[in-house]
């Protein structure tokens, strides 16, 4: 068959010469092997052959770049540290030259989130997940990256120029959530006027002077009131431009249906406005006024603000924001029930004192505070209830790395009134005596059996205990050991207790437990950017990052479509576009130029791999890299014109066989194959 093309060209050949160099170039094709030097495919989308040129192009393309969005961007990057962002939502700690914090998106029991101020970046190396302020907040806050654009420009002072036209509809909109955050804010300056002014105010301000809390604390924790009247707030957001459609979606007004009028959730309630950590209003709770007549005797005592974006029970404590400092300086805090219990407690001088609003501390508050104590100091009411909701809540805790302490109060009084009748030496007391939960159990255990008690009820009190373990998830990593050695100490204390052989209780302990499901972690779902990386891509960007100046070389020998396609494509496209700009192609303005989180992790984790390895070889890596490069781009060449004249494609042009030939012969000469003779 090969004889049989060979006879047809020879048409297209004038010379004896040419039908040799055609013979010698179609038996070369027939033995290339492109597996044996390791080249890659024909079919491989880099290499686009044209008769007598290797494709080695100046990289002209580059990505959209939009100069008036980078330099906003670069504005607000400037003007916002990142060391400080990040302290706004989470305690960071100095490590070496930055910082580090627990990591809000897995279960951290030690500080995995990394914080580089030299670069205005985090990382957090288990989720694998980084980036710069914008992506930051956009994780932090569950907002795009326009939303995250306003947030940081408000934090910032800077203002925005309006969306120019042409944009997509998405990036013009107004942030919803910064509108929630507008409306909640203005309310809580309404409210709380009232409180202070309104005559309908009378009998909240007489309430909060009997629980004793103090005029100073009105206006430091905000309170307020809302008026029975339920078109009050309605009337008030006329002149603040606000509709009642919008106060709706911020909680504040309710209907029954669509063809109903709205009505104030609130009306004749005593307000407690509720932040997030960055002292945000984000909702309200509440209280029903004792001795009034606003509202129906079979009313809900507390009222919350429903669920919306910026508003969640699950994942607020009460008092964060004003308790956050000291509870920093303490490492520990203090968790009640009530809004009026928190209040209290800091003008009585505990203000590393929270609450939850109205539900039971669940998994999201222990993580919660786990972000900012060491020691959790739970106080529950002193009746049965709340003895049997401290019980419920010790199964969160004995997997968490927390040393929890159970405050018990004496029966009938809660914290606001025990600090209001015996003082704060009384509640320092209490603090300092507060009980080991186990010890909390066991004597809870203890009370249900008496001197006479028989085999049966030990046996009960003793998988009351352990049934309390049994439950508990059992956590991966260094909390796994954690848990292992209070499980030792509760064995321990059984066995002494009851007389009962360690090894026998746990074997029980063993048999009472369950498969518990693992925990869905926090960390976002990834992104669609193939961010995975072949190792020449990855050294040349790595390259890149550490030594942006060797850009202006390498882009003459490496086009942008001569990269590998996925997040090394994308990475170096956007290199390229900053060095037409006139911009140095630095690794802080690289991650300005893209607003996908996994890119701006990827750049990071490139910068923090390159700078592992010695500076001093950076010239030789380029120069290797390079090199390398032109390899692949001759063994390409020469793949795709075999392939060409085993397909009997070339009759024309002579050119490309003579490159092929000359290609054949280097690679030859490479792995020391001396030149076919004529003989």
């Amino acid at each position: 068959m090969v004889l049989f093309y060979v006879l047809n060209i020879t048409a297209f050949l004038s010379s004896r010469g040419r039908i040799k160099r055609l013979a010698q170039a179609r038996m070369a094709a027939l033995s290339w092997n492109c597996d044996q030097w390791g080249t890659a495919s024909y079919q491989d989308n880099a290499c686009r052959w044209s008769p007598g040129l290797l494709p080695l192009v100046l990289a002209g393309a580059h990505a959209v770049f939009d100069r008036d969005q980078f330099d906003r961007k670069e504005q607000i990057r400037q003007a916002i540290d990142i060391v400080d962002l990040v302290g706004q939502y989470l305690p960071l700690r100095p490590q070496g030259r930055g910082y580090v914090a627990l990591c809000p998106w897995h279960d951290d029991s030690r500080p995995s989130l990394q914080v580089n101020p030299e670069r205005q970046s985090f990382k957090c190396w288990v989720c694998d997940i980084g980036g710069d302020i914008f992506s930051f907040v956009m994780r932090m806050e569950s907002v795009s990256f326009p939303e995250a654009l306003q947030i940081l420009a408000e934090k910032a002072g800077i203002t925005l120029a309006p969306t120019p036209r042409g944009q997509p509809e998405d990036q013009a909109a107004e942030n919803p959530k910064q509108k929630l955050y507008k409306i909640c804010a203005w309310a809580e300056e309404m409210f709380h006027n009232a409180l202070l002014r309104a005559d309908a105010a009378a009998s909240a301000r007489t309430y909060l002077q009997t629980r004793g809390i103090e005029k100073s604390q009105w206006t430091n924790f905000r309170v307020g009131f809302c008026p029975p009247d339920n078109n009050w707030l309605v009337r008030q957001a006329g002149p603040a431009d606000w509709k009642p459609s919008q106060l709706e979606q911020a909680g504040l007004l309710a209907r029954r249906d669509e063809q109903s009028s709205w009505y104030s959730r609130f009306r004749g309630r005593l307000m407690f406005p509720i932040h997030d950590a960055q002292a945000r209003c984000v909702g309200f709770g509440g209280r029903m006024i004792p001795g009034t007549s606003f509202l129906p005797e079979n009313v809900a005592k507390y009222v919350n603000s429903p669920e919306s974006p910026i508003f969640s029970k699950s994942q607020l404590l009460y008092g964060l924001d004003r308790a956050r400092q000291e509870i920093l300086r303490t490492h520990s805090v203090v968790v009640t029930e009530g809004y009026t219990d928190v209040i209290v407690a800091h003008q009585t001088g505990f203000s590393q004192t929270v609450a939850v609003l109205g539900t039971a501390l669940g998994p999201s508050h222990v993580r919660l505070l786990r972000r900012y104590a060491e020691r959790v100091l739970l106080t529950m009411d002193g009746d049965a209830a709340g003895q049997r909701r401290t019980e419920e809540i010790l199964r969160l805790f004995l997997s968490e790395p927390l040393d929890l302490r159970i405050l018990a109060l004496p029966e009938k009084l809660d914290p606001c009134e025990f600090m209001r009748e015996r003082g704060a030496e009384a509640f320092r007391d209490l603090m300092e005596k507060a009980e080991d939960p186990l010890e909390f159990k066991l004597r809870m255990v203890d009370r249900g059996l008496g001197p006479e008690a028989g085999s049966h009820q030990i046996s009960q009190a003793m998988d009351d205990v352990l049934g309390t373990f049994a439950q508990a998830p059992r956590p991966e990593g260094p909390a796994r050991e954690m848990v292992k050695l209070r499980e030792a100490a509760m064995l321990n204390q059984l066995s002494r207790r009851f007389d009962v052989a360690e090894d026998l209780l746990r074997q029980r302990l063993e048999s009472l437990r369950r498969p518990v499901r693992k925990r869905a972690e926090d960390a976002p779902p990834p992104g669609q950017i193939d961010t995975k990386l072949h190792a020449w891509d990855r050294e040349l960007l790595e390259i890149l990052i550490q030594d942006p100046n060797t850009l202006s070389e390498i882009r003459t020998v490496v086009a942008v479509d001569q990269v590998g396609e996925g997040a090394a494509r994308e990475i170096y496209q956007r290199l390229c576009g900053l060095a037409d700009e006139g911009l140095d192609a630095t690794l802080e303005r690289a991650m300005l130029t893209s607003d996908e989180p996994e890119l701006k992790s990827l750049l990071i984790e490139l910068d923090e791999t390159g700078q592992r390895k010695s500076a001093d070889e950076l010239s030789r890596r380029k120069e290797d890299t390079l090199a390398s490069f032109r390899r692949r781009q001759e063994d390409q060449t020469r793949e795709h014109i075999a392939h060409r004249l085993k397909q009997q494609e070339l009759q024309e042009s002579e050119e490309g066989l003579e490159l092929f030939l000359e290609l054949h012969a280097k690679k030859r000469r490479q792995h020391g194959i001396s030149a076919p003779t004529d003989g």
